[in-house]
C-alpha cells in the first residue's frame, strides 16, 4: 500500500495541514502507518496516510465546505490587500508632501540625515526595548537604504565577515550521545551527542562616507540581493554590544519617514558634493 505524510496529504487536497487533520478525523480515517520525526526525535510520531483516501475525500461534504470557505477567506485577503496597498500609497503620496518641502534643493542633507536615522534605529532595534514589530519595520529598511547608498556613491569598501555559533550539547545524553537507560544512541540527538550542531552565517559589511561621517552596517548575505564586489578578506566578527540609543520613541515613525523618502526618489538624482 502506497502511502503519503501528512503534509504531501494536504497538498493534494489543496488545503493547509491542520484542515487535512480535521477532515480525517471528522471522517473517522486513522493513519495507515506512523515514522520517527528525523528532525524531532522526541517528538510525536509523523503520520502516514494511504494514497486511497484522497479521491474519496474530495467527493464529501465536508470536504466541498472547507473549499467554499477557503476561496471565501481568500477573497477577503484580496481585498484587504487592495486596501492596504491604497493606504501604503496615500502614505506615500503625504511623504512625499511632507519632505519636499523641507529637502528642497537639500540633497546631500536627506541622505546625510537618512543615514543618522538608520544609525540610531538600527542600535534601537536590538535593544529589549524594540517592538518585534519595529524593529521588523526597521530591518525592512535597512537593505534598502545600503543599496540607495552604494549605489548613490557613497560606499568606501565591502567584506564577508563570518560569525560562527558552536554547537548546542545535547541535553538528554550530556553529550555523550548515548541513552542513559538503554546504552543505545540516544533518541533525542541520534548518536551525535549535539541538540543542534554548529552554524556559520555570513554577513555583509558595507562602510560609507557621508561627508566627514563613516557609517558601516552588517547585514545577512542572503538579504543583499544586489550585485557587490568585496574589496578586503573574509573575517570572522563576534559582535554581542548592544550601544546606547539616543533617541526617543516619539522620534522613530519620523526618522523612518525620512528614510523611505530617500529610498523612494528615483535614481539619479543625488550626488555627493
Amino acid at each position: 500500500m502506497k502511502t503519503i505524510n501528512t503534509k504531501e496529504a494536504a497538498s493534494r487536497l489543496n488545503v493547509s495541514v491542520s484542515q487535512f487533520r480535521w477532515l480525517a478525523n471528522k471522517r473517522g480515517i486513522e493513519p495507515a502507518d506512523y515514522y520517527i520525526n528525523p528532525g524531532y526525535f522526541s517528538g510525536p510520531m509523523g503520520m502516514l496516510w494511504a494514497t486511497k483516501i484522497i479521491g474519496p475525500l474530495k467527493h464529501t461534504k465536508l470536504y466541498k465546505q472547507m473549499v467554499d470557505r477557503n476561496a471565501s477567506r481568500s477573497e477577503r485577503w484580496r481585498l484587504q490587500d487592495e486596501l492596504d496597498l491604497q493606504k501604503r500609497e496615500s502614505e506615500r503620496l503625504a511623504r512625499r508632501e511632507k519632505f519636499e518641502h523641507r529637502y528642497a534643493s537639500k540633497e546631500f542633507q536627506l541622505v546625510l540625515d537618512s543615514a543618522n536615522a538608520m544609525f540610531e534605529l538600527n542600535r534601537y532595534a536590538k535593544h529589549d526595548d524594540c517592538h518585534p514589530w519595529t524593529r521588523r519595520r526597521i530591518y525592512n529598511l535597512k537593505s534598502p537604504l545600503i543599496r540607495c547608498l552604494e549605489q548613490r556613491g557613497y560606499c568606501e569598501s565591502t567584506a564577508v565577515h563570518l560569525m560562527r555559533v558552536p554547537a548546542k550539547e545535547c541535553f538528554g545524553c550530556d553529550g555523550g550521545g548515548m541513552d542513559y537507560d538503554t546504552g543505545r544512541d540516544c533518541y533525542r540527538c541520534g548518536g551525535t551527542g549535539e541538540f543542534k550542531p554548529a552554524t556559520e552565517f555570513r554577513f555583509i559589511a558595507f562602510q560609507f562616507q557621508v561627508g566627514d561621517v563613516k557609517y558601516r552596517w552588517h547585514q545577512p548575505e542572503h538579504l543583499v540581493d544586489w550585485t557587490y564586489t568585496p574589496t578586503s578578506e573574509i573575517v570572522p566578527i563576534n559582535e554581542t554590544e548592544i550601544k546606547p540609543v539616543k533617541i526617543s520613541v516619539d522620534e522613530i515613525p519620523d526618522l523612518m519617514d525620512t528614510i523611505r523618502y530617500l529610498i523612494e526618489l528615483p535614481f539619479p538624482v543625488l550626488q555627493q558634493n
